[in-house]
């Protein structure tokens, strides 16, 4: 039946060409016939892309699934064979000690002896609990990436905005990467801009949730995060979060630091850093994006407005092997 409908379509555009008056309608008929076979193929090649999709989250979701179910069966079995050698244990001590009263119904008249066996007894009079064994390094890493998924499927795509960016920085023409300036550009005033050295993602967000990572490898400092509106432009702040700032920082000197409230210990230094914000929540956290390890997470956030990502690519020594190297935001998934 659809097929019946665009052959009529197309007589009728082909009868109407033939007359030289109406060729402005017979063109953009025609070009309205080829927007709807470029639609149509966008459709198909957009559903071949989910479908690829598909079949790809199904295979690793389902290799989650199975690494799961044999990280419990391990778990159940470690369990199970804790507490058997328990209750072998507790067989034995009983067995013992049903001995020591046939014997003693035996020869009830011996104190001597009775107060021996007394002494005996008591290494058995208490078993220590079955302890819960600790959680495996893989249970762990398996529960760090089932983690990292969840909050990835709310990946966004972010764009530094040039208005807000300091005049310390140089963004990148894709509006993804920024690094620092050799000199202070001139450039027009805005009171959007920062006087912080930082960049505020164009795209804010007063509900939902949201993800995004950015690249930090090889850099001495940095700072990112997200933070509240309105952001003071032209008064330099502290990065705190009583002041609408959830951030992460590496300092100089190699210390991790959050919002400016304290150290915080990384075993590795991470080379790509997942944010995610879940607003209603209240709730912005920071993961490593490529171990899946959570880095540190800030609760009971007051957003009340629209929060922005921020980014401060900091400034490299001539020292390292890239000081003009960027910060740069890495593309949805």
């Amino acid at each position: 039946m659809a097929e019946r409908a665009a052959q009529v379509r197309r007589s009728a555009v082909e009868k109407a060409c033939s007359s030289s008056e109406q060729q402005v309608l017979c063109d953009v008929c025609t070009e309205r016939q080829l927007n709807i076979k470029e639609i149509k193929q966008s459709v198909k090649l957009g559903k071949e892309d989910a479908d690829k999709v598909k079949i790809a989250g199904a295979e690793a979701f389902t290799a989650l699934i199975e690494s799961v179910k044999a990280s419990l069966a391990q778990f159940i079995k470690t369990i199970e064979g804790t507490q058997r050698e328990r209750a072998q244990k507790a067989e034995g001590f009983i067995k013992v000690l049903e001995e020591e009263i046939s014997e003693l119904m035996r020869d009830s008249s011996n104190v001597q002896k009775l107060s021996n066996i007394k002494e005996q007894v008591t290494p058995y009079q208490s078993i220590t609990p079955l302890p819960l064994p600790a959680l495996s390094k893989d249970m762990n890493n398996l529960f760090n990436i089932t983690e990292l998924k969840r909050v990835q499927q709310y990946a966004v795509e972010v764009n530094l905005d040039p208005e807000t960016a300091n005049d310390s920085l140089i963004l990148s023409d894709d509006r993804k990467q920024v690094h620092y300036g050799d000199i202070h550009q001139i450039i027009p005033g805005n009171p959007k801009r920062l006087a912080n050295v930082a960049v505020l993602g164009k795209q804010g967000f007063s509900s939902g949730k949201v993800y995004y990572e950015v690249q930090v490898e090889d850099r001495e400092n940095w700072e990112l995060g997200v933070v509240r509106e309105p952001v003071i432009g032209n008064k330099c702040v502290t990065p705190t979060s009583k002041d609408g700032f959830w951030i992460l920082s590496l300092s100089n000197s190699g210390a991790y630091r959050v919002s400016a409230s304290g150290n915080i210990y990384l075993s590795t230094d991470p080379r790509k850093v997942g944010v995610f914000v879940g607003y209603e929540q209240g709730l912005v956290s920071f993961y490593d994006a490529e171990s899946a390890g959570p880095i540190h997470s800030f609760t009971n956030c007051k957003f009340n407005v629209k929060v922005y990502p921020c980014l401060n690519p900091g400034y490299q020594s001539q020292t390292t092997p890239s000081p003009q190297s960027s910060v740069h935001l890495v593309q949805s998934m």
